[in-house]
């Protein structure tokens, strides 16, 4: 009987999943859950790391740079694994690449259903109720929602196993190997997505410290073995974080990432649902979505009804140890620590006074803490609910208790139902699309090339246009329409990187670099220095979307060679790269004595003109001298009541702001220019400007004719935030002044050289 009941239950868990996900299960090969966004970015590194790269470094994107494959979502221990077995056994394509990608999730969903039936066993369940109540609980968890692009944070199975296993470690006779297998299971969580480490870790602390509390009369036993939980949480700890110090050599990634403040659970997000048809209005953020299902209000108001019970009795310490099976027992409050970690307390009182560990503060999504809490209390629920039916029976109302468990099991699976058709419904579709061969080989972009005359692997890699670059939080380009899709299907194609990213926590100074790309040909471009003069070009693919006019310029240096599908080919020469750089000393030399003098410029025509240096701020060092304005109350006044007299000139005013890596974004900027009988709101986002220099962004806002005096107000809202060199001049005319720095000269708000030192420099 026993080995038939394993096969059954082994047999409803892979039936289950195979049900609930049939088209990966068939065509794990052809299909891509989604095309868009991270998820396929989170496709692409992968397949291009085993086919392309190895130890660490992928070059994929954000070329020639590239970067280390944790900050890819690579999912590192199966990209390694499978690039070790693409270089010692056999040649994988994409295909076969997709294929395991897509099975892992999927396979993790029948292990999560089967560890979870294991630890509703625990709790003393009848076998039948045990698997049924596995397979809902696995089905609805808010991790089956990262199979649509999140593919590292799918594995349904690995908190089910956490969980297990500490209750193995703290109960079983013999607990070394157990200890052990949890120390390997975390190590390898953690290269599959690093949050598992950190939630988890979370999770056994604290369920070790229960341990240990709530067992005073075998506190040597307790102890011994909690001290092996956290062990098996701090050695993989150190050995990963040891690897990532050794192998990741850029220390200028942004300290604290978007998200924290955002990305957190809520009441509603965990008690309410957020896409059923019925309590709508509540949906949350969709990073805090955990939802437990219609089950998990009442069963939460049953447990405070029980523990305020405790209370008046004065059984206090029942609380802390409710009557419950000891896996439920010694999980229930972590599970509750978690979701107060996943609400943001105490992190966001932390991060408010700055006493939040660096560690801690690259963790942005909150919300996912709350998964803990969904597989404890949906476990509960299960057993509390079994409960009440035993109660109702052995009272005499065997027929009601049937009834309520029939009806409580069947509009449970109803949910799971309503959760599960959306990805049911996009994955039929993506086959019947086609998605894998779209990616893979449709278009035939390398034999268009050859056909053309071109051969593919004379590039050196892919600018696709309109350029797209996200990931650093300090710099982001968009891109339009399908831009990363289409370029991501023209790099596997041809097994060319890219210089476009969609990478996180980006290094923020070879972005820069790489953005800088696209800034005024005032400037100069640190990005040709790391190129060699003599290597391939680059191959440009256009989309025909809008582009910015340092896009254009590029794209008009460049050599048209075909138009395949939707993307129309160009070759770009190295020494293209960058527009001829624009001599301003020349210029001025040239133009001086035709220009006007106003204050300490020489201007090309009469208007209004301001130049503010913030001299009479030296606390910190600026742009190119002691003086700047920096934040104070996450606030910066740029500009303050200054009056400006009636003009007809439509006004640039330009300030720069520090790119620097201890918060994410560069703040937001608002202001009025008001008169009598006009008002103009400002409003933009210093993130979206290209001019760079010396890790400075200039950016620039336009000012509307009056027909009265009026007054500019303009202030920056952010955090850690450094403002510098304020102009306000007509829009088309032209300022030049002399600087105390050397030989530079200050052009419209540019510091230039002469041309000549310029390029010594970049020599």
């Amino acid at each position: 009987m026993g080995k038939f009941r394993i096969v059954i239950v082994l047999l409803v868990c892979w039936l289950s999943s195979f049900l609930a996900f049939d088209t990966l299960w068939k065509h794990p090969a052809d299909v891509l859950v989604n095309t868009g966004g991270d998820a396929i970015k989170n496709y692409y590194t992968p397949i291009w790391y085993v086919l392309h790269d190895s130890a660490g470094h992928i070059s994929g994107m954000h070329y020639p740079y590239g970067d280390n494959y944790v900050f890819a979502d690579t999912q590192p221990a199966l990209a390694s694994a499978l690039q070790w077995y693409h270089t010692h056994i056999h040649k994988l394509d994409g295909y076969d690449i997709l294929a395991v990608l897509n099975l892992a999730m999927v396979i993790g969903v029948s292990l999560g259903i089967f560890f979870i039936y294991l630890l509703l066993r625990e709790c003393n369940l009848p076998w039948l109720y045990a698997l049924l109540v596995a397979v809902l609980i696995s089905l609805f968890s808010p991790q089956i929602m990262r199979i649509g692009g999140h593919y590292g944070l799918s594995y349904v199975f690995a908190i089910p196993l956490v969980w297990l296993l500490c209750h193995y470690t703290l109960t079983r006779k013999h607990f070394v190997h157990w200890v052990l297998f949890l120390t390997v299971l975390l190590g390898t969580l953690q290269l599959l997505h690093v949050y598992y480490l950190l939630i988890c870790g979370l999770f056994i602390a604290m369920y070790a410290a229960m341990g240990v509390i709530t067992n005073g009369r075998q506190y040597k036993r307790y102890s011994v073995r909690g001290v092996a939980l956290v062990l098996a949480v701090v050695v993989p700890y150190i050995v990963f974080q040891y690897w990532l110090g050794h192998t990741s050599h850029s220390p200028d990634r942004v300290a604290i990432p978007y998200g924290i403040e955002a990305y957190k659970a809520n009441f509603k997000s965990v008690f309410f649902p957020s896409y059923m048809p019925y309590l709508s209005g509540t949906r949350a953020d969709w990073e805090g979505q955990v939802y437990l299902g219609f089950l998990g209000l009442p069963m939460l108001i049953f447990l405070l009804y029980k523990f305020a019970g405790q209370i008046i009795r004065r059984k206090f310490f029942t609380i802390l140890k409710p009557t419950l099976p000891t896996p439920l027992q010694l999980a229930l409050w972590p599970a509750v620590f978690s979701l107060f970690f996943a609400i943001g307390v105490p992190l966001l009182w932390l991060l408010q006074m700055d006493l939040l560990p660096e560690g801690l503060r690259q963790f942005r999504s909150l919300g996912r803490f709350a998964w803990v809490f969904y597989y404890v209390f949906t476990v509960f629920s299960a057993f509390t609910l079994y409960q009440f039916y035993r109660h109702l029976s052995i009272k005499g109302s065997k027929k009601i208790a049937i009834l309520l468990m029939f009806m409580a099991l069947g509009y449970w699976g109803y949910e799971v139902q309503l959760y599960l058709w959306p990805q049911q419904k996009k994955m039929a579709q993506r086959y019947t699309e086609r998605s894998a061969a779209q990616l893979f080989t449709n278009d035939s972009i390398y034999q268009g090339l050859i056909n053309a005359g071109v051969q593919p692997n004379s590039f050196q890699a892919i600018i696709p246009l309109p350029f797209y670059h996200n990931g650093s939080e300090k710099l982001t380009a968009h891109g339009s329409g399908n831009i990363m899709y289409q370029s991501i299907k023209v790099s596997l194609q041809l097994g060319l990187p890219m210089v476009a990213s969609n990478m996180a926590r980006t290094p923020i100074i070879s972005t820069a670099s790489i953005v800088q790309l696209f800034s005024s040909p005032i400037l100069a471009r640190d990005y040709v220095n790391d190129l060699d003069a003599d290597k391939k070009p680059f191959l440009i693919c256009y989309n025909g979307g809008t582009l910015t006019t340092e896009q254009q310029a590029m794209l008009d240096r460049a050599q048209f060679l075909i138009k395949i599908a939707d993307l129309s080919y160009y070759s770009l020469a190295v020494a293209d790269i960058a527009p001829q750089q624009v001599d301003v000393v020349s210029e001025y030399e040239t133009a001086k004595d035709s220009l006007l003098k106003v204050a300490d410029m020489q201007v090309s025509q009469p208007g209004y003109y301001l130049v503010h240096t913030f001299d009479d701020k030296p606390e910190k060092q600026g742009m190119y001298q002691s003086g700047c304005l920096v934040s104070v109350n996450d606030t910066i006044w740029i500009a303050q009541g200054i009056e400006i007299p009636t003009t007809d000139d439509t006004l640039e005013v330009s300030f720069w702001v520090a790119i620097t890596p201890e918060y994410h974004a560069m703040g937001e900027v608002f202001g009025t220019y008001a008169s009598d009988s006009s008002l103009q709101n400002i409003y933009c986002q210093p993130t979206s400007f290209w001019d760079i220099d010396n890790m400075w962004m200039r950016v620039s806002i336009t000012l509307y004719p009056t027909t009265s005096p009026a007054k500019l107000n303009l202030l920056l809202k952010g955090k850690y935030l450094t403002v510098d060199q304020l102009m306000i001049k007509p829009l088309h005319a032209d300022a030049y002044s002399n600087t105390p720095y050397g030989d530079t000269m200050l052009y419209n708000n540019y510091f230039v050289y002469p041309l000549a030192t310029t390029q010594k420099q970049n020599n």
